[in-house]
């Protein structure tokens, strides 16, 4: 669909639904196997899927009252994008993003997010860029090669804390540091612990002070 307005939608099983200059006035939910992609487009409402077979939401808004204005995706198979084309735009989420137990690269790039972003039990690449959150940012429980955390700013309404804990990160051949924060300014505390590998990075800052594994950096 393009360039149109629609109430709320579900991505059918196997299916590929594909929003360009859309508004969604409600929630979208997408079944097992389903792909969303979304360009340049409005959600008044919640994306919601479990085992989805790939999700990349670019330039899109979602917004809503209430409990709405949520991204939940779990279990998802293929690869996660969340952000602005290139990287240049910035997107929002009311509420909360919660990506857990998804098994495909992960990249959320310059959103707005009112609450939280949780990245809990993931099993790929991250990478969090040039994201702001009212409250906590939380990577948790996440395996995979890289974790890369950069220039993003924590708890800007809410003062929430940044949580790097208990990363299993294995690096490469040619890079080998698993998990790396850089320029990321929390505006309550940035805790990290049980992480392997230890985190590496520079510039990091927080109000109220740096404890556990990013004591240093």
């Amino acid at each position: 669909m393009a360039g149109t307005t629609v109430g709320r939608l579900v991505v059918p099983s196997e299916s590929t639904c594909t929003l360009t200059d859309v508004q969604v006035d409600g929630n979208i939910r997408i079944q097992a196997g389903g792909a969303l992609i979304t360009d340049d487009s409005t959600i008044n409402g919640s994306v919601m899927g479990r085992d989805a077979r790939t999700v990349r939401l670019i330039d899109t808004d979602v917004v809503g009252t209430g409990a709405t204005g949520n991204i939940n995706l779990a279990d998802t198979r293929g690869r996660i994008v969340i952000g602005s084309q290139g990287c240049a735009l910035d997107p929002g989420v009311g509420n909360n993003i919660t990506l857990v137990d998804n098994h495909g690269t992960i990249a959320i790039c310059f959103m707005n997010v009112g609450e939280t972003i949780l990245l809990q039990g993931n099993d790929k690449t991250i990478g969090a860029f040039h994201n702001t959150t009212g409250n906590p940012f939380i990577v948790q429980g996440n395996t995979g090669t890289f974790i890369r955390l950069r220039d993003n700013e924590v708890g800007l309404s809410g003062g929430g804390s940044m949580l790097v804990h208990r990363n299993t990160t294995t690096g490469n051949a040619r890079t080998p540091d698993g998990l790396r924060l850089v320029r990321n300014d929390v505006h309550n505390r940035l805790s990290c612990v049980g992480n392997h590998d230890a985190p590496v990075g520079s510039g990091n800052s927080a109000d109220n002070g740096m404890a556990g594994q990013c004591a240093q950096l």
